[in-house]
């Protein structure tokens, strides 16, 4: 009776270590993928892809291109929805983008970048070239405390070159989201019943012995 006793433990335990197990494969969903504003889709939600917990954005012929004297920008938007799978919490969001950019002559180019989430503007990104040429990448998160499962995330994107006495141009070329995701803590009610359960099967099998 000591061995069936101590199966029973086993496949208990064994049961909480296939909790933990799926933890660790649990995904988000994102859906309501769309082009906000209705403008040029230099986001392009057809193209846009998820693998796993990011969202990797389309990008569509997206930069602001200028020479001598002119100024040219170009602007667009990008809304999804993410959703934590059941039990799991969002715990973090991660925006983060990069490119390519140049100026001379006395031009200048900028990306500009400001992130919504669930009503709320979280820190805004922006890189500029003041002169030379180069990629560039920049990122802003945000962290959650209480418990979260879905986040209505906007971003709205702007290039815009000036060509001052020679040529400026600044290019999106990749854009992401990333969610940080985590099991929604048990309470401890739950685990105080699972050991009664355990418990009472014990009494039981003694009993019957």
């Amino acid at each position: 009776m000591k061995n069936t006793n101590t199966l029973g433990r086993l496949a208990f335990g064994a049961a909480l270590l296939g909790m933990t197990g799926a933890a660790s494969a649990a995904t988000v969903s994102f859906t309501n993928i769309d082009d906000a504003d209705g403008l040029a889709a230099l986001f392009d939600p057809a193209t846009t892809t998820p693998s796993g917990n990011t969202i990797n954005f389309g990008i569509n012929a997206f930069e602001a291109s200028t020479s001598f004297g002119l100024f040219t920008q170009a602007t667009d938007t990008m809304v999804l929805t993410i959703n934590a799978p059941d039990g799991y919490k969002i715990t973090k969001i991660t925006y983060s983008e990069g490119g390519s950019g140049s100026s001379s002559g006395g031009g200048i180019s900028f990306a500009v970048a400001s992130v919504i989430i669930n009503g709320s503007a979280i820190e805004p990104i922006s890189r500029a070239f003041l002169g030379g040429s180069g990629s560039w990448d920049a990122d802003t998160s945000v962290s959650f405390t209480s418990p979260l499962t879905s986040a209505v995330l906007s971003v709205t994107n702007t290039l815009a070159a000036f060509g001052g006495g020679g040529g400026a141009i600044i290019a999106k070329e990749w854009a992401n989201v990333e969610a940080n995701i985590a099991p929604v803590p048990v309470p401890p009610a739950v685990w105080m019943l699972a050991s009664a359960i355990v418990g009472l099967v014990t009494i039981g099998r003694r009993k019957a012995a």
